[in-house]
């Protein structure tokens, strides 16, 4: 509790008033762990303070860095105990964990899965199935993050990700796009039993591959 509250303490006072407004503590804890994390990460990168960190609110209201900063794009996730955070240079990308839990798979699926995705869904076994499902969602926020759009923003049954948990993730289907899969690159993300995290990076033409670097934790210590 004394480390998260040093921690609050060294936010802007903008972040500390958003922390303050959530009514419940584990919301305004996820908040203040997020931000303090990526003020130290850009930090290392920008060779600033944390504090020092330029963020401002994007097109969405996520914070960016202004055009004049250097090119690192990011993007957070939380779910449970797991905070996921993506730093890309020079290009898009988006993050999703999600820890698995028990929920009305198939009424979710007819809202938020194309139909490929629902069909999948439904021929998997029962063992399966809590896999199936969030692996299609963390695929599918992932890439929706990374292209800057929310859950409401683009229709989910107009876009279509590979389904299946242990079988590559790849782009299948976008609206109006004839080779989706060209541009973004999705990878899987080995956490824990029980849990589904994807990344989604923008692909460019001329490369065969997207460079990816992974490190498991930050350590975020006592400084400032």
């Amino acid at each position: 509790a004394a480390r998260l509250a040093a921690w609050r303490a060294a936010l802007p006072a903008e972040e500390q008033a958003r922390a303050a407004r959530f009514r419940q503590p584990d919301d305004a804890a996820r908040l203040v762990l997020g931000r303090t994390a990526l003020r130290r990460v850009l930090g290392a990168r920008l060779q600033c303070s944390p504090a020092a960190v330029p963020l401002v609110p994007g097109p969405n209201g996520k914070p960016v860095l202004p055009p004049e900063s250097p090119p690192w794009q990011f993007n957070l996730s939380h779910s449970g105990d797991w905070l996921l955070l993506a730093l890309a240079w020079r290009r898009r990308v988006g993050i999703d964990v999600e820890a698995w839990r028990d929920l009305e798979y198939a009424a979710l699926a007819e809202r938020a899965f194309a139909p490929e995705e629902r069909a999948a869904l439904a021929a998997a076994p029962a063992a399966e199935r809590a896999a199936t499902f969030f692996a299609v969602w963390t695929r599918k926020e992932a890439l929706l993050k990374a292209r800057g759009l929310g859950l409401g923003a683009f229709p989910l049954d107009e876009f279509a990700v590979e389904p299946r948990p242990h079988v590559r993730p790849q782009v299948i289907r976008w609206r109006g796009e004839s080779h989706p899969g060209r541009a973004w690159r999705l990878f899987s993300l080995p956490i824990l039993e029980r849990c589904s995290a994807c990344l989604a990076v923008e692909h460019h033409d001329e490369e065969r591959d997207v460079p990816l670097e992974l490190e498991k934790a930050i350590d975020l210590g006592d400084g400032q």
